[in-house]
């Protein structure tokens, strides 16, 4: 089904890099796909392309037991993925098993109808948890086995930073934004239900093997991207435009 949301959102993205290109003389990107459109329209622009992360005072790894199987942080929100990770949900947890934390951002209708959905459609050990602040964040993230955002339009989520830094597998839809990122993501096609239950399915029956392999390399990534240490480089190269 044609997400309306979804189509919107890359619609502005298309419209505001038309607009950068041609009325703009400098920008700030997080990510080379971005940078790549923008010079391929204007290449006298100058851009920055930087990506900050997760700010100093938050940027620790947890030491809590891995006790949650999955969470999904964000708006709970059609074009951020939150259905479509109910709805495979619903399949890959059909015994129980497996926990699922939603810790999403809505108003009061919005957070009804996540649990009215949750309730219709049967699925199973999910855990709403909305609105919560930023250190209730961090422990969730802490405890998650994966980070599961199927967004369909993003840029570099600082989430992932966040879930990096917890050592937290991020597990999401290959969007054209993630090309920097990509070696740090388990990541299905853009859309694809099956693509996703598969791969969320992969990360949790291969835990223990993925994380060794990518959650040490994945934090010190996140490391690298401390948010004030960015913000000041950026700072830096704006007086040099």
């Amino acid at each position: 089904k044609l997400d309306y949301g979804a189509l919107f959102h890359t619609i502005i993205q298309k419209l505001e890099i038309f607009i950068i290109a041609k009325f703009f003389n400098g920008i700030i990107t997080e990510n080379s796909y971005i940078e790549k459109a923008l010079l391929g329209k204007n290449p006298k622009l100058k851009i920055i392309k930087k990506s900050p992360g997760v700010s100093k005072g938050f940027l620790t790894n947890g030491s809590e037991v891995k006790d949650i199987d999955a969470v999904f942080l964000g708006a709970l929100s059609k074009f951020k993925g939150v259905f479509d990770l109910l709805d495979v949900w619903k399949d890959i947890n059909k015994d129980g098993k497996f926990k699922l934390v939603i810790a999403g951002y809505g108003d009061i209708s919005t957070v009804n109808y996540i649990k009215e959905y949750i309730a219709r459609n049967s699925i199973k050990n999910v855990e709403l948890i909305p609105n919560v602040s930023e250190e209730e964040k961090f422990k969730l993230l802490s405890r998650a086995k994966l980070y599961v955002l199927p967004s369909y339009v993003e840029g570099i989520p600082i989430t992932f930073y966040e879930a990096w830094s917890r050592k937290a597998i991020v597990v999401t839809y290959y969007l054209p934004t993630y090309v920097d990122i990509k070696d740090y993501i388990i990541a299905a096609k853009v859309g694809d239900l099956d693509d996703l239950r598969e791969k969320i399915l992969y990360a949790l029956n291969n835990y223990g093997e993925i994380f060794e392999n990518l959650a040490d390399k994945a934090m010190k990534y996140a490391m690298e991207h401390e948010f004030e240490k960015v913000i000041n480089e950026m700072c830096e190269e704006i007086l040099k435009f």
